[in-house]
């Protein structure tokens, strides 16, 4: 439990398993995690013991040969390891470290016992006596191991360690090997498919123990093995890690009955590993299961909920009223479907209303309670974005909002909840503007579903039939009550002051919270010099200030009472904060800028242009906390403020002159904003600024309303960059609908001040050129990069790095739409200029590599495109981290490569890497890791195992119709491969009826002769055959083999594949010569590309037998079998698939060449396999059934022949084959 829990608190990427039998005496946890670019294991054996007191680790317990005292029997793991070392299943990654956990200590010699290498005690009589075993205190950062205690590792510096162990161990490996004789001696008469796992397993175990004594290797093994082995001792005993564990959980609990949520968890974790069985549990995994906990223990979601302010008093009618109105449904109390509105000027204390009304009722939505910032789209937007990752774990990268909402609403349709809409402006949405409409629940839910009750906070009052409460000033009492609680006066002295207060204010929530703010601070003061300062002293500065503004005009809409109040009541403040003589300045220029951005959420990092020293920011920042200007933001490093409190700033701006305020809050926006940057931490930076760009756009949209004589100015000083920065952020952030309508604005706006071929007016088009792709519409993608591309060229030059950022992304263009050679041209040209221009390992050179090793992939040259893309791999890894997504995609196109060259074991090691950096920055249904999944799916095909192949694809293929649609060319990729994976699996008829669904979607966007349709034609063409209608084979194979011809040329592989196809389609018709002839075409293409031992060059050398031997040449078929087998024993495990079909055929032509005895050896080795592909009752294995019942036919055992005939009908009867014999 500690373990998992710290894996998932330290958001480790990692899989952690129990009681794994391929751990052996390591198996009470085994933890796998990515260390760098590759897999590391930590294996622990935990040996705790009762009577800790007294007990201590003798020389005589680690040496013993007494297997019942045999806990910390040094022979007894160093078998193990030899066992975890030699097994296929940790063979992926570095066996980190092998772990003894215990609570008791050494019994060491005391006179060491301070020393970082200290001695084992050595005994005064016994065998033991003259033995010195010495261990080293190691290094005890490590968050699994931060508990007190030590760990040791066995110092082998001196020869003497490895001359004590030597015999010992020797004599537990000779004794291990006679053990797994015996073992396999026992295991070889048992046919079942886990005693030939078992059997296999301990022959390996047998090969590699004796060829370690054989040649010499037991000393180096025993050094390795005290290098990786750790006693990890007087750790802490079982009462005292639960101690922990419930520490730890109420820490993460917020310290709600500790022993309570242990013992729940205890208990829930019990039944959850004993539900999962004895595997390997996922970070995943493990953060799902404590999701669940924590949403069981707290009892909800809480998702950006602050509490009310602390002064808050009164509204106990409101807080009624509004919650009759929620609950309220046809005269049942419900929390079902409800939508009400708090309606009210701005600072008249709706927003503190409702996070009341939550603090009071949150149980009666289950304590689910969601709060949406709802001031404009945007705002919304990010709400939802932040709820859909953290807490609940749904994906949102590349999905579109309304898929995101939708799986949210989705969430919460089994439970009660409330959310909160706050600060919206209006009900309706048309496009993208403020109206929140398009965000609610009954947009999105179905009228089975359980939708969430929604609360809106407004100042407009117009919500149509929802049902809305207006919310007014506090009563008298009310403000009274809220002065007397804010200045904390307890007796009743200055009772007509605080009403006369109260009054002049107009009884307005935040006028009144401003003025006691400022007393109070001015009070704390004057104190110092033995002075105090009341309410009617700041009366007094309220009459002269009120005086001063008689003759202020105020915009229309802010000309009323209370903002007239709250207007004074700021001014009172700004000039007591403008008086400070350190930090009043900086204060009030933190403050206008302010004004210009978005009010929540503020990085208080941003205003270093203001003030660079960090510390006298933080006291600027502090004193505008303390006059009740600006509150603490979500985070530390961040601030909010009150709308209204930049409502009245603006005013007083815009009374100033506002230009000097705008241009630097400008310039602090371009400071912050990390333009162009790819780096992960700068994403973060863009997804908390771009409400700020959002809220100043807004205002420069205003300020060109109002000045129209100033438009051209204000579009070419601020709008257009503004545009463009937003764009690149939302670019960044997967929200290309919104790229695009930003460099839209901003291509009308570069064109009307620089005229249409002017390079920045270029820039821009190439913008939305990539922001048109990114949608997917590579056609106007590719007409606006090249009309940018001339300009650019002519600007720049033609060796620019401008122009080859153009010539990458038109090319990537053309290979979209199926022309990878012009891709590659174009791409060649960029990197041309991009090496000239940038170091050979630089990031945007490694960009280049990738796209062109991709085109030499889909050109038919992998090993061009393996080399460009481990080039590309090296800079990046070393440029992003080994675990960035850029990283990611790489591994996956070198995957890909590495499995077309016949590599599929490295292959799959690149690819589970991709997938876990991924799933890792994606999450677990992101249709990047789809993708991944489909690559690794086909791998998997690859090494001949189709179930695995069908399994990932079948999980892949509804996240991807989740995606793009159930039309997308992607899916039909996916359904394609699908289909082929069944044909492996021996189901042609599905696989025909995936080809078929798949087809016309290839055929819309591709069209008909493009070689994505061809791939699917050939599929088809084999499925068909398959199926028995090989005129109907014939036919589509001669289609795709045209288009192949025309796209890559005739002796291409791809053509080869065909070939194939062609060949064994033609001998199905009763033409083996046509067939001998078109496999003999293709073997010629293979082997020029493969080489003479690739593993497709054995499945053409299987078919051209086939032909062969139709033409009655078995002599040469049953060479070309043998030729074919050995490739594939060479390249598979000797009991792959694909290994057992060329043991069948070759046994066939044993048969026919009169060789009964071979045949049946050969079907024999056959058999099992094909049981275990197909599985026992498949028309595969009956077919080999009957021919091995012939063979013993001919050999003279007419009762062995007799019982396969019967097995192999049963068979054919359950399939309603009546007519096979």
């Amino acid at each position: 439990m500690l373990f998992l829990h710290r894996g998932v608190l330290y958001q480790h990427s990692f899989r952690l398993g129990t009681e794994i039998e391929e751990a052996r005496k390591f198996d009470d946890l085994v933890f796998e995690y990515t260390q760098g670019s590759k897999k590391a294991y930590r294996f622990l054996q935990a040996k705790h013991t009762q009577d800790e007191d007294n007990r201590k680790i003798e020389v005589r317990d680690l040496l013993t040969k007494d297997k019942n005292r045999d806990e910390f029997r040094l022979a007894k793991y160093f078998i193990s390891y030899l066992k975890i070392k030699n097994n296929q299943d940790f063979a992926d990654g570095n066996l980190k470290d092998f772990i003894i956990c215990t609570n008791i200590d050494f019994d060491l010699d005391q006179s060491t016992a301070q020393n970082t290498v200290r001695k084992l005690k050595v005994k005064t009589s016994g065998l033991n006596e003259k033995i010195e075993i010495l261990v080293e205190v190691i290094d005890t950062s490590d968050v699994f191991f931060k508990d007190g205690g030590t760990r040791y590792k066995f110092s082998c510096t001196h020869d003497n360690m490895i001359s004590i162990m030597q015999p010992t161990f020797k004599g537990a490996v000779e004794e291990t090997i006679k053990e797994l004789e015996e073992e396999i001696e026992k295991l070889q008469s048992k046919p079942d498919q886990d005693s030939k796992r078992k059997l296999e397993r301990n022959q390996t175990w047998q090969r590699e123990f004796g060829r370690m004594m054989n040649e010499g290797r037991l000393e180096d093994n025993i050094k390795e093995f005290f290098d990786k082995l750790v006693f990890a001792v007087n750790q802490p005993n079982e009462i005292k890690l639960a101690d922990m564990i419930k520490s730890e959980l109420g820490e993460q609990f917020n310290d709600i009955d500790r022993k309570n949520v242990y013992a729940r968890f205890q208990e829930k974790m019990l039944d959850w590993l004993k539900e999962k069985g004895r595997r390997f549990l996922t970070h995943e995994d493990g953060r799902e299961f404590f999701r669940k906990m924590k949403e069981e223990i707290l009892g909800g979601f809480r998702f950006e909920v602050r509490n009310p302010v602390g002064s808050f008093t009164g509204r106990k009618t409101e807080l009624e009223k509004l919650h009759e109105s929620i609950q309220e449904s046809q005269g049942v109390t419900t929390v079902i479907s409800q939508l009400v509105s708090i309606s009210g000027l701005g600072g008249i204390g709706k927003t503190e209303l409702a996070k009341k009304y939550i603090e009071e009722h949150s149980k009666d939505y289950d304590n689910n309670i969601i709060w949406i910032k709802a001031e404009t789209h945007e705002t919304m937007v990010q709400s939802f974005l932040r709820l859909a990752r953290d807490p609940l774990g749904i994906p949102t990268e590349d999905r579109d909002i309304e898929s995101i909402v939708r799986d949210i609403y989705a969430f919460f349709a089994k439970r009660k909840s409330l959310f909160v809409f706050d600060n919206a402006e209006e009900y309706r949405s048309e496009g993208q503007d403020a109206g929140i409409s398009q965000f609610l629940p009954s947009h999105f839910l179905s009228s089975d579903d359980n939708k969430p009750s929604v609360l809106i906070t407004s100042r407009n009052q117009k919500w149509g039939d929802i049902k809305s409460l207006t919310l007014g000033a506090f009563t008298e009492p009310e403000s009274i009550d809220f002065i007397r609680k804010a200045l904390g006066i307890k007796d009743g002295s200055q009772e007509n002051e605080i009403k006369n207060l109260a009054e002049t204010l107009q009884h307005f929530p935040l006028a009144l919270q401003q003025a006691v703010a400022y007393i109070k601070e001015r009070d704390i003061a004057l104190k110092n010099v033995g002075l105090k300062f009341e309410i009617s002293d700041y009366l007094k500065r309220y009459k002269e200030e009120a005086e001063k503004l008689l003759d202020f005009k105020f915009p229309k809409d802010s000309d009323n009472s209370y903002t007239k109040t709250t207007f004074i009541t700021w001014r009172i403040t700004i000039d007591k904060i403008k008086d400070n003589p350190e930090y009043g300045q900086q204060a009030k220029e933190i403050l206008d800028i302010i004004a210009y951005i978005a009010p929540d959420n503020i990085p208080a990092k941003m205003f270093l242009g203001v003030e660079r020293n960090e510390e006298k920011l933080g006291d600027a920042i502090q004193l505008l906390k303390q006059y009740s200007m600006i509150s603490s933001g979500e985070e530390q490093s961040s601030v909010n403020v009150h709308r209204l409190v930049q409502q009245v700033t603006r005013i007083e701006l815009e009374k100033q002159g506002k230009e000097k305020v705008v241009k630097k809050t400008f310039e602090l926006l371009k400071e912050s904003f990390p333009y162009d940057s790819d780096k992960l931490e700068d994403y973060a930076k863009k997804r908390q600024l771009l409400p700020h760009l959002e809220a100043f756009l807004s205002h420069i949209d205003n300020w060109l309303k109002e000045n129209p004589l100033k438009k051209q100015t204000i579009e070419k000083d601020y709008l257009g960059d503004l545009l463009i920065w937003m764009g690149d952020g939302y670019r960044d952030l997967g929200n290309s609908r919104r790229q695009k309508e930003l460099f839209e604005r901003a291509l009308v706006v570069q064109e009307k001040h620089y005229g249409p071929y002017h390079f920045q007016v270029a820039i821009a088009r190439a913008n939305l050129g990539n922001a048109y792709g990114d949608l997917g519409d590579h056609k106007k993608e590719k007409k606006l990069l090249e009309h940018a591309l001339p300009i650019l060229e002519k600007h720049y030059g033609h060796d620019h790095s401008q122009v080859a950022i153009i010539l990458i992304n038109l090319g990537n263009a053309y290979g979209s739409l199926g022309d990878p050679q012009k891709q590659k041209e174009l791409l060649k040209r960029a990197l041309a200029i991009q090496e000239k221009r940038y170091e050979p390992d630089h990031s945007q050179v490694a960009i280049i590599l990738t796209n062109l090793g991709i085109v030499y992939g889909d050109l038919g040259n992998h090993e061009e495109k393996k080399e460009l893309l481990e080039r590309a791999l090296v800079i990046q890894e070393k440029h992003y981290g080994p675990d960035h997504f850029q990283v990611a995609s790489t591994l996956i196109s070198l995957g890909t490569a590495y499995r077309t060259l016949g590599d599929p074991q490295k292959a799959k090691e690149l690819l589970r890497r991709a997938f876990t950096i991924q799933e890792e920055h994606y999450g677990s249904d992101h249709f990047q890791v789809a993708i991944t999944l489909i690559n690794l799916g086909i791998v998997y095909g690859t090494s001949g195992d189709p179930q695995k192949q069908r399994e990932l694809l079948e999980q892949a293929l509804p996240i991807l119709e989740k995606h793009y649609g159930s039309d997308h060319f992607q899916v039909a990729i996916a359904l394609t491969n699908l289909g082929n994976a069944y044909g492996d699996s021996g189901n042609p008829s599905r696989q025909k009826e995936l080809l078929e669904q798949a087809l016309p979607i290839l055929e819309e966007y591709y069209g008909s002769d493009h070689f994505q349709v061809a791939i699917a034609l050939a599929n088809l063409g084999d499925a068909y055959g398959n199926l028995g209608n090989s005129r109907k084979a014939k036919e589509l194979l001669e289609w795709a083999l045209a288009i192949q011809e025309k796209h890559y040329g005739p002796d291409h592989f791809e053509v080869a594949r065909t070939l194939v196809s062609f060949g064994t389609t033609y001998r199905t018709l009763g033409d083996p010569q046509k067939a001998k002839e078109l496999l003999e075409q293709a073997l010629a293409i293979q082997e020029k590309h493969y080489g003479s031992d690739h593993f497709q060059v054995a499945i053409t050398l299987t078919n051209l037998s086939n032909a062969h031997g139709d033409l009655g040449n078995l002599q040469k078929a049953k060479e070309l079998l043998e030729r074919a087998l050995a490739i594939q024993e060479k390249h598979y495990e000797p009991n792959h698939f694909t290994v057992a079909i060329i043991l069948k055929n070759l046994g066939g032509t044993y048969g026919d060449l009169g060789d009964s005895q071979k045949a049946k050896e050969l079907f024999e080795r056959a058999l099992p396999i094909f049981e275990k592909h197909y599985g026992p009752d498949h028309l595969e294995v009956a077919k080999l059934l009957a021919n091995l019942s012939i063979t013993y036919g001919d050999l003279g055992n007419p009762q062995k022949a007799k019982e396969l005939l019967e097995q192999a009908s049963f068979i054919l009867e359950k399939h309603h084959v009546h007519d096979y014999f």
